[in-house]
């Protein structure tokens, strides 16, 4: 058995927030190709298009999708207001789907792991959770993080899924793809009809893990998109993001 917890500050470097209110869900997706889009205060949900700081100038570590700043954050009555270093980022209502703030938020970009939030649109709407699904072969080559899975191994949808969310596994990824569609260029296929279906239409997938191809981009927007169809259409998906704690059982 492995114990599982979810990875802090995002998949592969990006961030997902999600603020949950009695009324409201708001996300904020800060495209990043480098940790840490928020210093450490905490966020206020009162923050107004003008209260969010200002784009700052190019620069070489632009290039990247981070723009260090020595600029102080913006207070408003005695809070202290987030700073978004990111130049690619969104603020949506959940709930609705109005834009509250945006930069450049559809401009095409590596989008790393938070590829996994579609791979487990697809699973959780077409499979069983408690489906046997067996590990694929060359499965123990895939780089990064992983669940270590060999060829061969089982394993239930359900644990999958949530190694896949929670510890950002790549090999169960692909092991779900080849699972519901026999292949990864089968179930990329399947995933970019599904990203045209919710209205993401600046999205291209080749993998469904995230890890570097040729073609694989996806926008602030449409990834605001795509996890507002997950949170507000698959309880299944909000309960195991919200894990704190897992254990798979192999």
């Amino acid at each position: 058995m492995k114990t599982l917890s979810p990875i802090i500050g995002g998949w592969g470097g990006f961030s997902l927030i999600v603020i949950m209110t009695k009324r409201l869900t708001i996300l904020l997706l800060p495209l990043l190709l480098l940790p840490c889009a928020l210093p450490a205060a905490p966020l206020r949900v009162k923050a107004t298009l003008k209260q969010v700081a200002a784009p700052p100038a190019d620069s070489e570590a632009d290039q990247q999708g981070v723009v260090p700043t020595k600029a102080a954050p913006a207070k408003l009555q005695g809070s202290v207001l987030p700073v978004v270093r990111s130049r690619y980022a969104i603020l949506v209502d959940a709930v609705t789907g109005k834009v509250l703030w945006e930069r450049n938020a559809d401009s095409p970009r590596p989008i790393a792991s938070t590829t996994k939030m579609m791979t487990a649109i697809l699973l959780l709407e077409r499979g069983h959770l408690d489906d046997i699904v067996t590990a694929p072969p060359g499965v123990q080559y895939l780089p990064d993080s992983s669940l270590h899975l060999k060829p061969g191994e089982t394993l239930t949808l359900r644990d999958l899924l949530y190694a896949m969310l929670l510890r950002s596994a790549n090999d169960t990824a692909v092991t779900g793809a080849v699972y519901l569609n026999g292949s990864v260029p089968a179930f990329a296929k399947q995933m970019n009809l599904k990203a045209k279906e919710i209205g993401a239409i600046h999205t291209h997938f080749v993998t469904p893990n995230g890890l570097p191809a040729p073609g694989h981009y996806s926008t602030a927007a449409d990834l605001a998109k795509i996890a507002c169809y997950a949170v507000n259409t698959l309880p299944q998906f909000n309960q195991i993001v919200r894990t704190p704690l897992y254990r798979v059982h192999r």
